[in-house]
């Protein structure tokens, strides 16, 4: 049931897709995986110089935090866990207001780069808004800071349409994580219910992280082994849903709001 992700050619408008207003003040993270084809470098400058600064310019009096990760380019082996291969962006705001209230400016934003590897360059991308903090810790520690980054496999989730969000969130919670959360070598498994959006049918519904010590870690557990988890009421394997996934390190390789921005 690994469905590929949802295709834009031309711009990516990152804030745009607003959710009702929340009567919560919580924190709120809406975060992106991403898949350009073409040179990676390329692509970099052009996120650092061009897009970041437009979303910047327009939003950014609205931030809390602006970060993006480099995702790891992993082999063909991870293909079946529906990987993009790009980047990670996480924009914070404090609230749901002032997310709704800053979209109102987003608007349309510069393309990428054109294709180095492809015709028809098409920007890949999936979306989703979560609270800021997780809505359940199934294996609750945050390692200690290191040199050598720490494996974190990122991953959207939905759940089949004649599922209610009731009955896969008690699967997914009480049945699910905790099998996830004794596979050897996780070190951190938290996860983050999506803020509800009702203009967008079926979007992604949860938001989950499992950290590791590092990919040969990560592979001697989801590649290496045969692991054996409870089925849920509904068929299909192993993730037992809709998915889209990345692979990054802990921390980002950009932070927005404390890098220098660019002159006129």
């Amino acid at each position: 049931m690994l469905k590929r992700h949802l295709a834009i050619a031309g711009f990516v408008t990152l804030v745009a897709f607003a959710t009702p207003v929340d009567s919560s003040a919580q924190m709120i993270r809406f975060i992106a995986l991403w898949e350009l084809a073409g040179d990676d470098g390329t692509l970099d400058e052009w996120y650092r110089q061009t897009h970041s600064q437009e979303v910047l310019e327009r939003v950014g009096p609205w931030l809390t935090r602006y970060w993006t990760y480099r995702s790891h380019r992993l082999g063909p082996e991870v293909d079946r866990f529906n990987v993009t291969r790009y980047r990670v962006t996480e924009m914070w705001y404090p609230s749901v207001q002032f997310r709704d209230e800053a979209s109102e400016n987003m608007g349309q934003l510069s393309p990428a780069p054109p294709s180095h590897k492809e015709s028809g360059d098409k920007t890949l991308i999936s979306r989703i808004f979560v609270p800021a903090n997780p809505t359940e810790r199934f294996v609750k520690l945050i390692p200690p800071h290191r040199e050598r980054p720490y494996f974190r496999w990122l991953m959207m989730l939905r759940f089949p349409e004649d599922v209610s969000t009731e009955e896969a969130d008690a699967w997914y919670t009480d049945v699910h994580a905790p099998e996830l959360a004794e596979v050897p070598g996780v070190l951190r498994f938290v996860s983050h219910k999506a803020i509800s959006d009702p203009s967008e049918d079926r979007d992604w519904t949860r938001y989950s992280e499992l950290w590791f010590d590092s990919y040969d870690g990560w592979k001697n557990a989801f590649l290496d082994s045969k692991l054996k988890f409870t089925n849920p009421p509904w068929d299909g394997g192993f993730p037992f849903a809709d998915m889209i996934s990345t692979f990054t390190a802990d921390r980002p390789d950009m932070d927005f709001l404390q890098m220098k921005r660019r002159l006129p």
